[in-house]
């Protein structure tokens, strides 16, 4: 017996869609080709191959035996101490480890991180890790850097960007305060201690996004927070980890200022820290009391005889 419906067509018809909507979203399915290759397998080791780290894969980091690296650091240190691995048997992946991420931005390596030769089926069988163990066996663990100033009661401020600025002192190297848009002169960071403290280094910590290191900077400071005097410091940015060295300042305020341009990259702080360094005094030089009068050379004491 069929059951008559006694609905209005118009209303049957958006019944059906709201039931079969849910359906559509859950079916949805990924179909991986060899192009969206970032890693291979073989012999039971894990290798990147990624064609320009896109999708802000570049700005990706993972833990290793000696701390957290960037994901271009790591493949680059893999290549360097594994090599590439044999050709025939290599097995393609999507992410860049082998389906074990870091994912890029890019939604297909969240939802299908697998092995890209197969098709669907492939979306979830993961391979092996990167074997990080044997990469980084002769690298020596990095020494703590020194104790910097208590952030607890700073307050950040930017000329972009603003609302994120937290992000610099929130004690997460995943996280980053940017500029978001490329580097030109006049972006500045300014930072409140909340009272004047001693300061003789800042450091600028963009090891997850490495290129995004400030150009060249000038480093101000003050004691009210309007005006800077002359800068204390100026430098070049030349890598992910920028120190700045300065005579050492008593003051509340804090400012740094990106003179550089680049056409590409934006400025960005994944933490900020300062230092407070005592300057080394040397030491003086004592006198050995042992110490014999130094010996004539021999052509002297000939000539002496003549």
């Amino acid at each position: 017996m069929r059951l008559k419906c006694l609905l209005p067509t118009w209303l049957r018809v958006c019944l059906i869609g709201l039931v079969a909507l849910p359906s559509l979203v859950i079916a949805q399915t990924w179909n991986p080709n060899i192009g969206w290759k970032d890693s291979y397998a073989v012999g039971g080791k894990c290798y990147c191959d990624s064609n320009g780290y896109d999708h802000n894969l570049d700005s990706k980091s993972a833990d290793t035996p000696i701390g957290r690296l960037n994901v271009v650091t790591i493949c680059e240190d893999i290549e360097r101490v594994l090599g590439e691995g044999p050709q025939p048997g290599r097995i393609p992946y999507n992410d860049i480890q082998c389906g074990n991420g870091p994912a890029n931005d890019a939604a297909d390596e969240t939802g299908c991180p697998g092995r890209v030769d197969i098709g669907p089926a492939g979306c979830d069988q993961i391979g092996p890790k990167w074997d990080l163990e044997t990469v980084y066996a002769n690298t020596p663990i990095p020494p703590r850097p020194e104790s910097g100033l208590d952030r607890s009661d700073w307050v950040l401020s930017a000329s972009h960007n603003n609302g994120e600025v937290a992000r610099m002192i929130d004690g997460a190297s995943s996280t980053r305060w940017a500029t978001r848009t490329v580097q030109s002169p006049g972006q500045y960071l300014v930072i409140d201690l909340g009272a004047p403290k001693s300061v003789s280094r800042m450091v600028l910590d963009s090891s997850d996004s490495p290129n995004d290191y400030p150009r060249s900077y000038s480093v101000f400071v003050s004691t009210d927070g309007i005006n800077w005097g002359n800068a204390i410091a100026n430098g070049v940015g030349v890598g992910a980890m920028t120190t700045i060295n300065m005579a050492r300042q008593t003051q509340r305020y804090i400012k740094i200022t990106q003179t550089g341009n680049d056409s590409r990259y934006w400025w960005s702080v994944h933490e900020l820290n300062l230092f407070d360094i005592e300057p080394s005094t040397p030491k003086p030089s004592t006198p050995n009391e042992n110490t014999q009068a130094p010996m004539t050379p021999v052509v002297d004491l000939l000539l002496q005889g003549t």
